[in-house]
């Protein structure tokens, strides 16, 4: 209960508890917890692509950024409408093209897909720079 709400909105709608349940913890998350998941979310991409891209250079760190955007994107798509989408490759009917190529890409990473780091940065950094600015 002393969690952050926009992370107990991830581990409420992904965990399946195995005694009890999470209804009371599901009650603290409100819409401005989805609104700061997604904040925070892309606000932590942002950060971790530019720190990727100027340093560090690692296929892994934007294999992880990826699955993160995963998650945002799923918070956006609550968001919209109201339902949680708990598999990746459900979401792509029904969020937009700039979120379905992120979804695209990570489940691709996800299966073994190959890591065009440049390409693949800049795609991230641009998305999340976009959540950042379209929605402050």
């Amino acid at each position: 209960m002393n969690w952050e709400p926009s992370d107990l909105f991830q581990f409420c709608h992904d965990t399946t508890p195995i005694k009890g349940s999470l209804d009371e913890v599901m009650a603290a998350i409100d819409e401005s917890a989805v609104n700061r998941a997604i904040k925070i979310g892309a606000c932590n991409i942002y950060h971790g692509c530019v720190h990727n891209m100027l340093h560090e250079k690692s296929e892994d760190i934007l294999r992880g950024l990826y699955k993160s955007a995963s998650f945002v994107v799923q918070a956006i798509a609550f968001k919209r409408t109201a339902k949680y989408i708990k598999h990746q490759s459900e979401l792509r009917s029904i969020v937009s093209n700039d979120e379905r190529v992120i979804v695209d890409t990570f489940l691709d990473l996800k299966n073994g897909g190959t890591v065009e780091f440049t390409l693949m940065s800049e795609i991230l950094f641009a998305w999340s720079k976009k959540w950042i600015s379209e929605n402050s």
